[in-house]
C-alpha cells in the first residue's frame, strides 16, 4: 500500500515541485464538491452512484441490460495499476542508462578521435 500512495502522492505534488505541497488536500476538495454538485443537480433515475467492486449486478440493473456470463473486468485495480507504474519506472531507467552508455560511447570515441590527431 505505501508504494502505490508514493506513486499517487510523487503524480499529484510532482517530482519537481510543479505542484504545491497541499495539492492534495486541493483536488479531494474539488473531487467532493464535483460529486456533490452532480448529486444535486442529476434527476435520480439518470444517476447511478456506482463502485465498481460491486460488480456487473448494479450497472446491469440500472441500464436494463444483462448481467453478462462472464467475470467482471478487473483490470484497473491497485495491482495492476501499481505493475503498470513500475513497468513504466523500467522503462524509462532503462532508457536513461541506453542514453548514458551511447554518451559515453561517443565520448570515448571522441577522445579515442582526438588522441590520433595530437
Amino acid at each position: 500500500h505505501f508504494r502505490e500512495m508514493y506513486f499517487i502522492n510523487q503524480f499529484i505534488n510532482g517530482a519537481h515541485g510543479m505542484v504545491p505541497e497541499d495539492s492534495t488536500s486541493n483536488l479531494v476538495q474539488m473531487y467532493e464538491d464535483w460529486n456533490a454538485d452532480v448529486l444535486a443537480k442529476a434527476p435520480p433515475e439518470q444517476l447511478l452512484v456506482y463502485n465498481v467492486k460491486e460488480g456487473w449486478e448494479p450497472l446491469c440493473q440500472f441500464l436494463g441490460a444483462p448481467v453478462p456470463d462472464v467475470p467482471f473486468p478487473w483490470a484497473n485495480n491497485t495491482q495492476s495499476f501499481t505493475e503498470e507504474v513500475e513497468g513504466m519506472w523500467r522503462g524509462t531507467a532503462r532508457l536513461m542508462a541506453l542514453g548514458a552508455g551511447l554518451v559515453a560511447a561517443v565520448a570515448a570515441g571522441a577522445g579515442y578521435v582526438a588522441l590520433q590527431f595530437m
